[in-house]
Order: C-alpha cells, then structure tokens, then sequence
C-alpha cells in the first residue's frame, strides 16, 4: 500500500474478549469500517497481501 497506515491492536490478556465474543482460535482479526461496522472476520494468520485487500475494503 503506498498509504500509511494506523492498525490500532487490541490484546486480551484475560480472555475477556475472546470468552464474550466466542473467538477461537487466535489470532482472529476483526476488520472495522469507519462507521464501527465489523466487515469481515478472519481466523489464523494472514499473509501482507491478506491485510492490503482487507485494507482496500474499508478505504473511503
């Protein structure tokens, strides 16, 4: 992406999260548009490529 971008990361050190939302396995990536719609789940790792497409999604 030739954009910068600001990821913000949430960790979960006592499960809280993951035990209220039933997230398993980790990691589990959550993509958020502007308006706090959740747009797409992805469980596992992602590859860069992965990230950019999710990225380009949510772009305004």
């Amino acid at each position: 992406m030739k954009d910068e971008v600001h990821i913000p990361i949430a960790f979960d050190n006592n499960n809280e999260v993951t035990d209220a939302f039933g997230i398993d396995p980790l990691p589990t990536t959550v993509v958020i548009d502007k308006d706090g719609k959740i747009t797409a789940i992805h469980e596992g790792e992602m590859t860069s490529e992965m990230i950019e497409n999710y990225m380009k999604s949510i772009k305004p």
